[in-house]
């Protein structure tokens, strides 16, 4: 009835309140739920942002929209909210890897600071980040495979072939990656704020 008006504001809403529930069954109403909550809906709707402002600069060159499905509605608002809930998993598992390993890092030693526990959160970060952005891109990859075998096959060209099936899931593995990658200082940020002890 609204041609996909308020795509955004359902599918925004819903991603903070599958988060909040999730977590909130997963942790319980803890302080490792409050940093992985607090640091996958910031890193997640601040890659979000990004890429809405390169599209607006870019005027959307190279996005065909109208390789997706539903293009019946207004195919931008749709897409936006399938990237949204794609890389809202992937951040989220991100930072509960993390928190859970900061939180370890306390129980140790309960003497650690802020510092200390920054610097192992992101060196954890740094080393699940590239098998989660590399599983992201297949994920988003895997489903047009078998349509571009048949668009080669058919004599289209390579170019042509991307541009038609693989552009848009390039384009949600790009943004579900930048959320990954801000979400590992975030996480590890928010972790030694309310873990670690201050040196004085």
């Amino acid at each position: 009835k609204n041609n996909g008006e308020h795509v955004m504001l359902i599918f925004g809403s819903l991603a903070v309140i599958f988060t909040l529930v999730s977590l909130l069954l997963i942790l319980g109403p803890t302080k490792k739920m409050l940093a992985t909550f607090g640091a996958t809906v910031i890193g997640t709707f601040t890659a979000l942002g990004l890429s809405l402002l390169v599209f607006s600069m870019t005027h959307q060159r190279g996005i065909y929209y109208e390789s997706m499905q539903y293009v019946t509605q207004v195919p931008r608002p749709l897409f936006v909210a399938e990237t949204l809930l794609g890389s809202l998993g992937a951040v989220m598992d991100e930072s509960s890897d993390i928190i859970a390993t900061l939180f370890e890092l306390k129980q140790l030693n309960p003497a650690v600071a802020r510092r200390q526990l920054f610097l192992a959160g992101r060196n954890v970060g740094k080393t699940i980040m590239g098998p989660l952005i590399n599983v992201l891109f297949l994920i988003f990859m895997a489903e047009t495979f078998t349509s571009s075998l048949l668009y080669i096959k058919n004599g289209n060209s390579w170019g042509y072939t991307f541009a038609m099936n693989m552009s848009l899931g390039t384009v949600q593995s790009l943004v579900s990656g930048i959320g990954i990658v801000l979400a590992v200082p975030l996480v590890s940020l928010f972790g030694a704020l309310l873990l670690g002890r201050r040196v004085r």
